[in-house]
């Protein structure tokens, strides 16, 4: 369900996740807060993030430009109360700034890497120990893979009584795409 303020209580025994497209922090489309000054949504998606107690948190499009870049990641986790994260940015050569996509959690993390399309980060995975189990978790940003017009069309068009055939075929074309 959609709207309203309400939010679900926890239930004991089970794992809350968020995954948020930060959008930069930002209130407006920019790659950089060179000549940004206000902050205020910044702080405010922060806010809000704490206060879901999420397990794990899964982010993408997160910018950090300015001083104490390295020491934004630990910040933020500690904000979160998630001590275990891992990020990647989307550009590897690209040092200067933190411009990934990161996940957070609560759970030890014993293995991490990423998934690359067309030189660019489009994702990580972590693998996460939760009580005696180990969690192949992914986090992924979508808009990176570029899907074309037939790839929305195909996805738009599903009914509960396509062929299997077709199913199948136009799967495969999405699926080669976050593959490659």
């Amino acid at each position: 369900q959609f709207g309203g303020n309400e939010m679900p209580e926890a239930i004991p025994g089970q794992i809350k996740v968020v995954s948020y497209n930060l959008q930069n922090f930002l209130k407006i489309n920019t790659s950089t807060t060179k000549y940004v000054t206000d902050f205020e949504n910044e702080t405010n998606i922060k806010k809000f993030l704490a206060e879901q107690e999420a397990d794990i948190i899964c982010l993408q499009e997160m910018l950090h430009d300015r001083d104490n870049k390295h020491q934004f990641a630990n910040d933020l986790a500690r904000e979160l109360n998630c001590p275990n994260y891992h990020h990647v940015n989307y550009y590897k050569k690209n040092t200067k700034i933190l411009d990934a996509i990161a996940t957070f959690t609560r759970y030890p993390m014993i293995n991490k890497g990423d998934l690359e399309y067309e030189g660019k980060s489009i994702g990580i995975f972590t693998d996460l120990v939760i009580s005696s189990d180990t969690v192949r978790l992914y986090n992924l940003h979508l808009a990176s893979i570029h899907f074309k017009q037939e790839d929305y069309e195909f996805w738009s068009e599903m009914t509960n009584t396509q062929e299997q055939e077709k199913f199948a075929s136009g799967t495969g074309k999405s699926l080669s795409k976050m593959q490659s």
